[in-house]
């Protein structure tokens, strides 16, 4: 008799969790801010609704090379975290995962930022009706295209978001592997847009950016990642960062630094840098020794998604 009471109360248990865990998901494109190519996103929400004072919306922007499905391991955390807490969104920049345009070229790295101001209008953000808290989760260049947007729209976007996550933003990228690309790229920049469109092979292989090899592999192998980049796409990358390494002062909203330490691809001492240009009350910064550049796909990755979450609770209380 208390065996199957027991195993009633497992079962009611197991049946109450997997409704908390239903979620609903849909996707679709908006246009981009030159109208030339189809922004692709993705947005999931609990199933069952919820007070949007309660809620925690975030906006996941993806790094170089890769696109919205590399970046679901947080919010798959966060979601078995709470998941009547958190609404999740993604997108895939032009030229990035399912979104059109050529591939690996950008014209102007600001066109990149006015399609994420559209994603985040399209996610009523200016409407005036949404008491949910928003915050912006970004990798990489993806943290570029952030900061050079909270730098460039500051007033209008400080009402808005309460927040930025950014897991080794590329401040300054490492060039190491690549000189001759990068002279090159200065060189024929000048060229007009046949230059800025010649191509050179993507080299970074998946154990370069993690030490989880079946991560690894599916960099190697996802037909969506980057094969190719543009001499244009580089030097846009590089004049970005350059104009924003010595703003940070003005960077006027909670900011989580998540830095590691074995990183390749970006200069994560001239990260910290730029971080330690924030007022002190408004910054947090996190170093992971051993991790690699591709943070959330690392092996230690649950240590990093528990400090996401603890910040995003202490924020979201405030």
């Amino acid at each position: 008799m208390l065996s199957q009471s027991k195993d009633i109360r497992t079962q009611l248990l197991s049946e109450y969790l997997e409704k908390k865990l239903q979620r609903k998901e849909f996707n679709g494109y908006f246009p981009s801010s030159t109208q030339k190519e189809k922004i692709f996103f993705k947005r999931s929400v609990p199933a069952e609704a919820t007070s949007s004072e309660e809620m925690i919306n975030l906006y996941i922007i993806h790094g170089a090379t890769e696109y919205h499905q590399r970046q679901s391991n947080l919010p798959e955390f966060l979601i078995k975290k709470n998941s009547s807490l958190y609404n999740i969104n993604w997108l895939d920049f032009k030229g990035h995962g399912l979104s059109s345009g050529s591939r690996g070229h950008v014209d102007s790295f600001s066109e990149y930022e006015d399609d994420l101001l559209n994603f985040l209008n399209l996610n009523f953000l200016n409407e005036g009706k949404n008491t949910a808290k928003n915050y912006l989760v970004a990798h990489s260049m993806g943290g570029l295209v952030c900061l050079k947007l909270l730098l460039e729209k500051g007033p209008q976007l400080k009402r808005q978001i309460s927040g930025i996550i950014l897991a080794n933003p590329c401040i300054k990228p490492q060039i190491k592997k690549t000189p001759f690309v990068l002279q090159t790229a200065k060189l024929l920049n000048n060229l007009g847009s046949f230059g800025k469109k010649l191509k050179f092979k993507n080299t970074t292989k998946g154990i370069e950016l993690t030490s989880d090899v079946v991560q690894a592999k599916n960099y190697d192998t996802d037909p969506l990642i980057l094969k190719e980049l543009s001499l244009g796409y580089l030097h846009e990358i590089i004049q970005a960062s350059l104009e924003i390494r010595s703003l940070a002062y003005y960077i006027d909203i909670p900011c989580l630094f998540l830095f590691s330490g074995r990183d390749s691809v970006v200069d994560n001492q001239s990260g910290e840098l730029f971080a330690k240009g924030i007022q002190e009350n408004l910054r947090q910064i996190q170093i992971y020794p051993e991790s690699q550049h591709d943070l959330f796909n690392d092996l230690g990755r649950e240590k990093v998604f528990h400090d996401v979450h603890q910040w995003l609770i202490k924020k979201s209380l405030v």
